[in-house]
């Protein structure tokens, strides 16, 4: 584990070089921030953030290499697949192919008290699950319903952005093997 370099995700995307590759910005009161990026191939490492990152890539079919915070991979992306970066982790990634991604990040300052109440007394560990692609129809779902809200009625209140960001979470630990109590 790292020191992060940058406060936040979003702060990192959105102010320095990897700027011109953001689409869509969506941050519900700080509780969770939304990005759409569209890149080219390459290189698309980051150093460390605080925030637990989960991306899903809108596109599919590009060779992916590198490490998320779980050790190293190599796989062909699927069109609607997930993968989860950990916090405080300065990740590598290669795309052989242009992709396009959303992002989900989770606050950890927003997001700790909350997950440590939840994990009722034990500790939340997703490394199982860190840079591995995965499929999750729950997940899936209330991504679709948040980008949804954002679009139709503005950035979401608090309680819908917390409840959809809970529901994801859960859906991580049980995907990670340890669901919440």
């Amino acid at each position: 584990m790292t020191v992060p370099a940058h406060p936040s995700f979003t702060q990192w995307y959105c102010e320095g070089q990897q700027a011109s590759y953001v689409r869509t910005m969506k941050s519900p009161g700080g509780i969770l921030n939304l990005l759409e990026v569209e890149r080219p191939a390459g290189d698309m490492s980051r150093p460390a953030v605080s925030d637990i990152v989960l991306y899903q890539d809108l596109l599919g079919g590009s060779r992916v290499s590198g490490d998320l915070g779980g050790g190293r991979f190599d796989v062909i992306s699927k069109k609607g697949d997930f993968a989860l970066a950990a916090p405080n982790f300065a990740t590598e990634a290669i795309m052989d192919e242009s992709h396009q991604l959303r992002s989900l990040a989770f606050p950890m300052e927003q997001w700790q008290k909350i997950l440590d109440e939840a994990a009722d007394g034990g500790s939340v560990d997703f490394s199982l699950i860190y840079g591995r692609m995965f499929d999750s129809s729950t997940i899936r779902s209330a991504l679709r319903k948040l980008w949804a809200l954002c679009e139709e009625e503005g950035a979401p209140s608090r309680l819908l952005a917390r409840a959809a960001g809970f529901e994801i979470l859960a859906e991580l630990c049980q995907l990670g093997g340890r669901p919440l109590a």
